[in-house]
């Protein structure tokens, strides 16, 4: 079944934190919204939509419109974008990393602040030993040229019509009649995208989204895709727009960085205290000196060389 590709735009209300690598005592964000973030804050907001509607709770319940929205929803990953400086997505070079038309250091300046804080113990509150630390945070407001802009955040969803014996996704060429069905309660998907709740720091404010557009796109980040099927073909020396998981298939020459993907996964134990590695990646950003064809926009808008043999 054909997907209908639509691009959003998000206004950052607030600041967002996306958890990434530690360095000493400096908590880094990633500088974009994964694709597996943009899920979940989607997977909560239908599932207490359609709570509030009047479908029972059950421990299942956000398990199975999880399914449910990574078949029929699926999300590329998010980057911050202003009125100026355009879709912000990070590009290796062979002597630097840039985000845009803006070098590493001019974006980091730019976009990314952080806040220092401690853990106290006792009635003074003093500050335990070794609990110093300092988070990074994208801003919601960068000031350019003298002038306050507001942050966006930018990326793309694939939406398709689907059903299971409990759910079911109703796509319409019209973004704002789609619906989201459990027996006879529905609700539609886009009250439930209005406003997102992104990342870490969610009892503190941060993370907080307004969806303010939703167009219909024929490509995504430039490229040209195939939507019968979510393939593409990664151009020669063009920045990849979310990782691309490393195989024999894709080991061509390249300029970029690699990284294990790991996620937190729902488990017996609870929400987030399943480990579930997936492999090795190329990094976004990351540039081949070839074309690679057939690349597949997979779950949570990863990339994957498509293998006819098994996808």
């Amino acid at each position: 079944m054909t997907y209908t590709c639509y691009q959003l735009k998000f206004k950052a209300e607030s600041p967002v934190f996306i958890g990434s690598k530690k360095i000493g005592i400096i908590q880094q964000t990633r500088r974009y919204i994964p694709g597996k973030t943009m899920w979940g804050a989607i997977t909560a907001k239908v599932t207490r939509g359609l709570i509030d509607a009047g479908v029972k709770y059950s421990p299942a319940l956000y398990r199975d419109i999880g399914k449910c929205i990574e078949n029929c929803v699926k999300t590329t990953y998010f980057y911050p974008t202003t009125n100026n400086k355009g879709i912000l997505i990070p590009m290796f070079t062979k002597d630097y990393l840039r985000y845009g038309q803006m070098s590493e250091n001019e974006f980091e300046s730019t976009f990314i602040k952080s806040f220092v804080s401690t853990s106290t113990k006792g009635d003074r509150g003093a500050a335990k030993d070794e609990s110093l630390h300092e988070t990074e945070y994208i801003i919601n407001w960068i000031k350019f040229n003298g002038l306050f802009e507001q942050v966006y955040w930018t990326g793309y969803v694939f939406i398709k019509s689907c059903e299971n014996s409990k759910y079911s996704l109703n796509n319409h060429a019209n973004f704002e009649k789609i619906e989201v069905e459990c027996g006879k309660y529905s609700i539609k998907l886009i009250d439930t995208l209005k406003q997102l709740f992104i990342g870490g720091d969610n009892r503190y404010g941060f993370g907080r989204l307004t969806l303010i557009s939703q167009d219909v796109s024929k490509d995504v980040f430039g490229f040209k895709i195939k939507l019968d099927s979510l393939k593409l073909n990664i151009n020669a020396n063009k920045p990849i727009f979310s990782h691309l998981k490393m195989n024999d298939n894709n080991k061509e020459t390249y300029i970029g960085d690699i990284e294990p993907l790991v996620s937190r996964v729902y488990g017996k134990k609870g929400f987030g205290r399943c480990i579930a590695p997936s492999g090795i990646a190329f990094m976004p950003g990351t540039c081949f000196k070839k074309e690679i064809l057939d690349i597949k926009i997979k779950s949570f808008g990863i990339l994957e060389k498509y293998d006819s043999e098994y996808s």
